[in-house]
């Protein structure tokens, strides 16, 4: 599950729809925040939602529309 998952990011990546990717281990869980190049917040969801550990419900999600500061960027 765990290669399926990379795969998925990966892709997600190389395709410029996911900036970064952002995990962290807190008290026993995963916790991870992706940063997505779209302001329509349907079309991330069915990207995340298209995750092979979603799916297999390994994980769960959230869904938060940001925004930054004039000029900034993520390299």
């Amino acid at each position: 599950m765990r290669a399926k998952h990379f795969e998925h990011l990966f892709q997600l990546r190389a395709e410029g729809k996911v900036t970064v990717v952002f995990g962290t281990r807190e008290n026993g869980e995963i916790r991870t925040i992706e940063l997505f190049q779209s302001p329509d917040k349907a079309e991330v969801e069915r990207l995340v939602k298209g995750d092979p550990a979603v799916e297999a419900e390994h994980f769960s999600f959230e869904l938060l529309q940001m925004t930054g500061l004039p000029g900034d960027t993520v390299k």
